[in-house]
């Protein structure tokens, strides 16, 4: 019984904040849904405010499987994971509990109200109380921000959680791949986020340094 339980799919948790740069974690959403993994997603109920104003695209916890399948063309077939939404408002189920089992967390992009909440522990909402229980249980927790420049208040905050045990990972995307749209720079972003998360499949092809 311990070995099939050691060979499950990976659980994670994926939140989703009102910050700018929402195409970062629809497009990650599009690379894990591609995986058999179960995803637990927590979304900030502005996050659906922005992706309107950048993406153009009308979405709720319900349909954003579909709708994110529907905008990057991915046949129904191709998708792999379990997804299961949360409310963020809810600190009280299952994202929640340190004795709920996950693989690991990230947030992206993750607003800075998230960022300072998550650095001085005061959680107010279920991403930020997942994310305190996630560093409390040492699992792998990543911080997408998308913000500039950052005040020294960022950047504290920053450096607190990165003493805690996250990995800081601003949405700042690498151009020696010469990216033509705006998705190679999404997806660039997630190679690093899913590789930090555990995960070994690449959304790039990996640098092979200068001939």
């Amino acid at each position: 019984m311990f070995f099939l339980s050691f060979m499950q799919n990976k659980k994670i948790i994926l939140a989703l904040t009102g910050s700018s740069g929402a195409g970062y974690g629809l497009r990650l959403l599009y690379h894990l849904a591609k995986q058999p993994v179960e995803i637990h997603a927590i979304v900030s109920p502005v996050y659906f405010r922005i992706l309107k104003q950048e993406l153009n695209l009308i979405s709720t916890p319900a349909s954003l499987l579909a709708d994110m399948s529907a905008f990057y063309s991915l046949p129904e077939g191709d998708v792999k994971c379990q997804l299961r939404f949360f409310p963020h408002g809810d600190i009280g189920c299952e994202p929640a509990s340190g004795s709920a089992r996950y693989d690991a967390m990230a947030i992206v992009p993750c607003s800075m109200k998230t960022l300072a909440g998550i650095a001085h522990g005061y959680t107010t909402n279920l991403i930020e109380r997942a994310a305190d229980v996630s560093l409390k249980e040492r699992r792998p927790l990543v911080l997408v921000p998308r913000e500039t420049p950052y005040s020294l208040i960022h950047l504290e905050n920053m450096r607190l959680l990165t003493l805690a045990g996250a990995v800081i990972m601003p949405a700042s995307p690498g151009f020696y791949r010469r990216p033509v749209t705006m998705t190679d720079l999404y997806d660039f972003m997630a190679d690093r986020i899913l590789g930090h998360l555990g995960f070994h499949q690449r959304t790039i092809d990996p640098w092979q340094g200068d001939d």
